[in-house]
This record gives C-alpha cells, sequence and structure tokens, in this order.
C-alpha cells in the first residue's frame, strides 16, 4: 500500500511539473532554447521541445524568432544549426584531407545526414580559410591526388599506339590507381571526376 501511494505521489508531481512547464513564459523559453542551441551547435525542433519541455509548436515560434535575430543560425531540414557547427565541420574535414588528400562531398553529407548541395555551400565558402583544398563537382582535393593522377594519365596515354575509348583508358587506370591506393582507405571511388578534369587538361 505503501508503495502504491509513493507512487501515486510522484505521478501528481511529475504532472504539476509539466503543468508548470505549460505556462513557462516566452522569455524564458527564449533562453532555455538559445541555451540548448548554444550547448550544442545543432539540434532538431523536436530535440529541443524535449530537452526544454513544452510542446513542439511553442518552441517552433521562438526557434523562428531566434533564427531570424541571430544571421549565425539557419534552419536545415527541421534542425537549427550554428555557424559554429560548421565551422568544426570544416576543420575536421580539412584535417582529413590533409591526411589523404580527399574527400568525397556525398559521402560525407551521408554521414551528416544533411543534404549533398547544402554540404557543398557550407564547404565551398570555406575553402581558402578552414578548408586548404579546391573543390570540383563532388570531390574535394590537395595537389597532391591531381598530379599523382596527371602522371598515371600521361603515361597511359603516351603508351596508346593506336586510337583507344577513353572508357577502355579509364579502366586500365582505375586498375593502377587501385594498386596504388592498396594501403589507403579513401581508394578510387572519388578519383573519377579528377581523371576526367585531369585529361581535359591535357587534350585541351
Amino acid at each position: 500500500m505503501d508503495a502504491e501511494l509513493l507512487e501515486l505521489q510522484r505521478l501528481f508531481q511529475a504532472t504539476q511539473e509539466s503543468k508548470a512547464k505549460e505556462f513557462i513564459t516566452k522569455e524564458r523559453l527564449k533562453a532555455e532554447v538559445e541555451t540548448e542551441i548554444n550547448r550544442i551547435g545543432r539540434a532538431s525542433l523536436v530535440d529541443i521541445a524535449s530537452a526544454v519541455g513544452v510542446e513542439l509548436v511553442h518552441c517552433e515560434r521562438v526557434a523562428e524568432q531566434i533564427v531570424a535575430e541571430k544571421p549565425d543560425l539557419t534552419f536545415v531540414q527541421g534542425e537549427i544549426v550554428a555557424d559554429s557547427y560548421w565551422d568544426t565541420v570544416a576543420e575536421e574535414v580539412n584535417e582529413a584531407l590533409q591526411e589523404s588528400g580527399q574527400v568525397v562531398v556525398g559521402e560525407l553529407a551521408k554521414r551528416l545526414n544533411v543534404r549533398s548541395e547544402l554540404l557543398t555551400r557550407v564547404l565551398e565558402s570555406r575553402i581558402g580559410k578552414l578548408i586548404q583544398g579546391k573543390l570540383e563537382a563532388d570531390q574535394l582535393y590537395t595537389p597532391a591526388p591531381v598530379s599523382r593522377i596527371r602522371a598515371v594519365v600521361r603515361g597511359a596515354v603516351r603508351a596508346l599506339t593506336v586510337p583507344t575509348a577513353l572508357s577502355a583508358v579509364w579502366s586500365c587506370l582505375q586498375k593502377q590507381l587501385r594498386e596504388g591506393d592498396d594501403a589507403s582507405s579513401g581508394g578510387v571511388s572519388g578519383e573519377g571526376v579528377l581523371f576526367q578534369s585531369v585529361l581535359s587538361g591535357l587534350f585541351n
């Protein structure tokens, strides 16, 4: 009986706390939402509503006001994202880029659960600042892989003695590039764009 009484008291207290949050002032709600955004840099409105403890519709209204007042915040696919979050992403991308020489934007977008077009714009605006590399199509790269591919392409083209389809040349080059990338995790999944760019440059 005592256990049942304690459970009823607990439920009553939880109900009272829930009702109290329903009457939270707009200023207090705004402050709590801002605190949550500043803490994590990126958060969905659903997560914020859960963390703050109010209905989603109230958080949406306050979040819209906050985003309108702060140019460093944007709505992205139901989430509020701060510029500082994208800066952190760019720094991590640059670190990976300098290590491997190339980063495929599409693969990164899937990992971050954002659209490729959005991520491309974000990274492009930070090239030369937080990212030291070049962006072409879906590929971020440094001069190192370009030089390597250029050397392989030139060697293959010079070795041709009869007219050959570019698809056949690429098939042969893919094998060579794979053999040269056995120790790397990147492979040649993103080098098609670089290959075509280098080949076009050599013939033009």
